[in-house]
């Protein structure tokens, strides 16, 4: 069990130091990617061939998240009742539902 325990905790600082790496690497391409968004949208530019890539602008669609003035206002319309909306709006809030599960981590 010890030579477990030695090798998870040795695995978890060799994760710990490429998550640094990672994040210095994703820091870099998001200004990479803004500039070359921002050239693209002033440009007028679609989409940019380079090499065997090809980067391309586009609109993704978002789903947000359901927040209580978006609920209130949904369910007003569909309710035809403020009241009724606000209570079951509030209810549905009170009543979300988390799941928990049992992990281990180490502390470096």
């Amino acid at each position: 069990m010890e030579q477990k325990i030695n090798e998870y905790v040795q695995v978890a600082k060799e994760l710990k130091d490429l998550k640094k790496i990672i994040s210095k690497k994703s820091k870099n391409l998001k200004l990479l990617e803004k500039d070359i968004f921002n050239h693209m949208k002033e440009n007028e530019i679609d989409t940019i061939s380079y090499n065997d890539a090809q980067i391309i602008l586009y609109n993704k669609k978002i789903s947000q998240q359901f927040k209580k003035e978006h609920l209130l206002e949904t369910m007003g319309m569909k309710l035809q009742n403020e009241d009724q909306a606000e209570e079951l709006v509030d209810f549905l809030l009170q009543n979300k539902k988390f799941t928990t599960e049992p992990k281990i981590r180490v502390k470096l």
